[in-house]
């Protein structure tokens, strides 16, 4: 077991897993994954009580030697052998961990999991790249006829398909415990309208009317993100099933959970047994939300009753997370001129740093507000949308690049650009941007323009490196539409040798490439001096790791070192020229 195991991860754990709270002798049971229900019960262990008498002394004896973590060895046969890790942080614990002696079936549980993940993962990306021609090539045929009903049938099918792949792709990371938990604070008022807002246009075809119930003065801390997708996933479900003018969607704070109910009074008993079974898209949506809202630890349930069928979202939440009566964060304070029209955040945990750059901003006639952490920055960028942020890497508690992802990931501030702000060994030149901009395959041709535009010239090249040859054509043909001069290399080993002979203004960049991959073709460009000022735009079907967003550098405009003077006029450089530019590229 991984040395600071989640919850989550441990609630999808084929093996039993118990988190004990540290008090002394007492040694609280204070939650156990599904695997460790059994156990539970025949050891009479229930959660509040303290854990077996033979686990205590053996465990007191061990964490009080100074071990954080080892095995415990029981007398008893039927006993299973039990791995713990001491965890510290705001709530210090023990996770114990039980294997069998013979622990082949859950060995072979975990390879069947990993071997159906990747099976799914590369299925997936099978499917994705001829559904990616549909889309693109039916996105140009409907430029010309716009208003051909067929190719609408043909683009909105082919959306749908994609959205049930995306989703059994992601049921798949879930169960296999791929997906980690955020935890944040946020107003739950403002969750359930933001919710209601994405749903609307779906309902409003629909003709159905969405009344939300909703506690504005409540704060909690939970996994905003994950309690989001859960209840549009329900929400949209409810809509396309409903007979009635009118959804109730009801958002309560009960103790230590927080509930949400919405009303389907449409549905029947027999949609209502089988609502969350995976049947087609809006199916395995359900199933989805099911296993996130395991993931947090709570359930999801179709509930029958006389007024029709009710969805019932329960998530609990630590004791200390539900807060009294409460305002959402204040915005933070914005120095410099009034008249001025571009507003910059400031993202760094060091004062200095902080009022450096804030000083010398609104020198230059900018607004600036600046804050001191990751989490403080998201709220802040929601709360007053800056057209630009600056975002330091090494934070504690969040550092930059989560940060960067979850503002990239937002619907809200998600076009808003970011100048990150990087601390470089001394002896570097500068951190190697690896890529000028990302986008995501089907390739949106406005997105795609707006991504090269700052790059044009009268006599712009573009090399396009794919090894998909229909992919290659889409963007040939839109390229050459605004006036584009288009090279074609059918993997990495192509692109090299032709970048050997003439130079492009842009290069587009597939990653998933036989032979030569699009990291090693980033690389080699960076590595070349005659190369590594050419921009280069990602453009990619693949499911990036973190790994992967930090070798690229993508969706960031510029990365700076913390140098003196010199660092803060660039920087202020690089903010305007990318306030003109306008929003950045975002996957």
């Amino acid at each position: 077991m991984d040395a600071r195991p989640s919850r989550g991860f441990a609630e999808q754990h084929p093996d039993p897993v118990l988190r004990v709270a540290l008090g002394g002798d007492a040694m609280t049971l204070v939650w156990g994954n599904r695997a460790a229900r059994d156990w539970m019960a025949r050891a009479g262990a229930r959660v509040g009580d303290p854990i077996p008498v033979h686990l205590r002394d053996e465990l007191s004896a061990r964490v009080g030697s100074g071990a954080v973590r080892g095995v415990l060895v029981s007398g008893d046969r039927d006993e299973p052998v039990w791995e713990f890790v001491v965890t510290g942080g705001d709530e210090p614990a023990i996770w114990l961990h039980a294997r069998s002696p013979d622990d082949s079936v859950g060995d072979q549980v975990r390879s069947a999991r990993q071997a159906k993940s990747a099976f799914l993962a590369n299925t997936s990306h099978e499917l994705r790249t001829p559904l990616n021609a549909i889309l693109g090539y039916t996105g140009l045929l409907r430029e010309d006829r716009p208003d051909d009903p067929d190719l609408v049938r043909i683009e909105t099918a082919a959306h749908h398909l994609r959205a049930l792949i995306d989703e059994l792709l992601e049921v798949s990371r879930v169960e296999a415990g791929r997906i980690g938990l955020f935890v944040e604070s946020f107003a739950v008022g403002s969750l359930a309208s933001e919710v209601r807002d994405s749903v609307a246009p779906l309902a409003a075809t629909r003709r159905i009317s969405l009344r939300v119930e909703a506690p504005s003065e409540r704060v909690v801390r939970a996994d905003r993100a994950k309690l989001r997708q859960i209840v549009v996933q329900v929400l949209e479900r409810a809509v396309r099933t409903a007979e009635h003018a009118e959804l109730l969607v009801r958002w309560e704070v009960v103790e230590e959970s927080l509930v949400v109910e919405v009303g389907a009074p449409g549905l029947s008993a027999a949609e209502a047994r089988s609502s969350l079974e995976p049947e087609g898209a809006a199916g395995l949506g359900l199933v989805l939300a099911r296993l996130l809202a395991e993931l947090l630890g709570g359930t999801l349930t179709a509930q029958v009753g006389a007024e029709g069928t009710r969805y019932r979202l329960l998530a609990p939440v630590r004791p200390d997370v539900v807060e009294g009566p409460a305002e959402e964060a204040p915005a933070p304070p914005i120095q410099g001129p009034a008249d001025a029209s571009t507003l910059v955040l400031v993202v760094d945990d060091d004062a200095a740093s902080r009022d450096l750059i804030a000083r010398q901003l609104v020198r230059e006639g900018f607004r600036v507000a600046a804050v001191a952490d990751g989490e403080q920055g998201l709220i802040a960028a929601r709360r007053i949308r800056p057209d630009v942020i600056t975002l330091d890497l090494v934070m504690p508690r969040m550092d930059g690049w989560e940060v960067l992802r979850r503002l990239k990931a937002d619907p809200v501030v998600g076009q808003i650009p970011v100048v990150v702000v990087s601390i470089l060994d001394a002896s570097g030149f500068g951190f190697a941007l690896g890529a000028s901009g990302f986008l995501t395959k089907p390739i949106d041709r406005r997105r795609l323009q707006s991504v090269l535009g700052p790059y044009r010239s009268e006599s712009g090249r573009v090399l396009v490196v794919d090894d998909d040859p229909d992919q290659r054509d889409l963007m040939e043909r839109a390229l050459t539409r605004q006036g584009w001069t288009v090279l074609q290399a059918s993997d990495g080993a192509v692109a090299l040798d032709l970048l050997e002979h003439q130079l492009p203004n842009v290069i587009l960049l597939d990653l998933f490439m036989p032979r030569v991959d699009g990291f090693q073709v980033v690389d080699a460009v960076r590595s070349r001096p005659a190369w590594r000022n050419v921009p280069i735009v990602v453009v990619t079907a693949m499911e990036l790791v973190p790994a992967d967003h930090e070798r690229l550098a993508n969706r960031v405009q510029a990365v700076l070192a913390k140098r003196g003077q010199s660092t803060l006029e660039r920087l202020v450089d690089e903010i305007a020229a990318v306030a003109r530019k306008g929003p950045g590229p975002t996957t």
